[in-house]
């Protein structure tokens, strides 16, 4: 199968193919013999913090919110033809999502595979809309962001984002905001298009019991070209940091107060991103997971509940962990973790017994995920970067060791700045 590189994982038992069509759009091919549907996922390197960019040497901000517009859009063609409802015909089910970095279109299928991969590559990579389709659009974005305003762990989340990253694209809403929205034109979408939307910024991922000899040869003669080719030089801007915001809350009409500690961290080294994620989470699970003395004193002592979460971002980008929970005290918890993390090397969870224990609990979540078609597609897309990909997770869990993990967690905390979020009841 000529460009098509075939790698082996046998610890897990499983393969990746994976291959540059001539469009220049990457292709990943999971071969899963035991399912029964295939999942395909069409990603763009474009997400809601590329808003500020530079293009042809030229400084030029957006609205926020046009990676998560476009998204919307896509689905709504110029001749009002719903396209999800395209796939529907074929047999597949099919939606969208936006997140910082990223925008990832999909479907899942039993039959119809390659009329559904047809309609998938060419409503993307040529995409039709119109001011009429984008003014009614506006109302529905609109709607949706309005309806998750009353959610208090989406507040929380975005209040921590707000102190950690003041004054960025990290810290807004990936929808934006309702001025935004409304701010936004049919040349600020088809700049986005001719900026990002050509199969030189794609990956498609397939994941399913498909023989891979006939797919890669049906995707290399059914290969979508843009209409336009790119003509434009354009960088993505890093984000400009600001000193974090200490300390800030809000109140809402919650039972127990809802608390976010976060700790912005350095950026990672260039092909560390993926060791630094799982690093990273296997420290905090050791201090601070539910198999640690602390949690246990806590939540034996009623300062948490079953509410607690660990949050652990790592991308060339930004890199910041966050602790969410619900608690009677946040103040005093608040105190509690900095004068926990002063000295935390010393902690008596750190060690390797614990250390053992985690990695079990977190190559077990692995191993379900393998027989999830769609998590595993998604779990596919968020972990791969830097010619890594989600199955090296249980190698890099077997190299990473105690010591390194702490020595990681030093660097981390050297470097980090800390900030926390309330969200007191009324």
């Amino acid at each position: 199968m000529r460009n098509l590189k075939k790698k082996v994982y046998p610890f897990i038992g499983e393969e990746v193919y994976f291959t540059v069509l001539d469009n220049g759009m990457k292709v990943y091919l999971l071969p899963k013999p035991e399912f029964q549907e295939t999942s395909a996922m069409l990603t763009v390197d474009f997400g809601s913090i590329d808003n500020i960019l530079t293009v042809d040497g030229k400084h030029i901000e957006y609205p926020k919110g046009l990676a998560h517009f476009l998204e919307h859009q896509l689905f709504e063609r110029e001749d009002s033809i719903d396209v999800a409802q395209l796939f529907t015909k074929h047999g597949a089910d099919s939606n969208a999502y936006t997140s910082y970095e990223k925008t990832s279109y999909f479907f899942s299928t039993i039959d119809h595979l390659e009329d559904s991969l047809t309609l998938l590559q060419n409503f993307v990579v040529n995409p039709k809309f119109t001011e009429m389709s984008i003014e009614k659009e506006k109302g529905i974005i609109i709607q949706e962001i309005e309806m998750y305003q009353d959610d208090p762990d989406f507040q929380l989340y975005s209040g921590l984002l707000r102190s950690l990253y003041p004054n960025t694209p990290l810290s807004e809403d990936i929808a934006g905001d309702e001025q935004s929205v409304n701010q936004t034109t049919l040349l600020h979408l088809q700049d986005m298009v001719n900026f990002f939307y050509n199969p030189v910024n794609f990956s498609l991922l397939l994941v399913g019991p498909f023989d891979v000899r006939k797919m890669h040869h049906f995707l290399m003669q059914n290969q979508v070209i843009a209409e336009t080719e790119p003509s434009f030089h354009v960088m993505k801007h890093h984000l400009n940091l600001e000193p974090v915001q200490i300390s800030k809350s809000m109140r809402m009409d919650v039972s127990m107060a809802k608390l976010a500690v976060g700790f912005r961290g350095p950026l990672p080294k260039e092909g560390e991103v993926l060791r630094q994620k799982i690093a990273l989470r296997l420290l905090f699970s050791m201090l601070f997971g539910w198999t640690s003395q602390i949690y246990q004193e806590w939540y034996d002592s009623g300062k948490i509940n079953d509410s607690f979460d660990i949050e652990v971002e790592v991308s060339p980008r930004f890199k910041f962990v966050a602790l969410l929970f619900d608690t009677n005290q946040p103040i005093s918890m608040v105190n509690q973790i900095k004068q926990y993390l002063k000295n935390f090397s010393t902690s008596p969870d750190l060690n390797e017994v614990h250390l053992l224990e985690i990695k079990k609990e977190f190559y077990g979540e692995f191993i379900r995920s393998l027989d999830s078609i769609d998590n595993l597609a998604n779990q596919f897309v968020a972990y791969s970067t830097e010619g890594q990909t989600y199955y090296d997770i249980p190698e890099i869990l077997q190299e990473l060791t105690l010591s390194e993990i702490i020595q990681m967690g030093n660097d981390f905390f050297q470097q980090s700045d800390m900030s926390d979020f309330t969200i007191f009841p009324r």
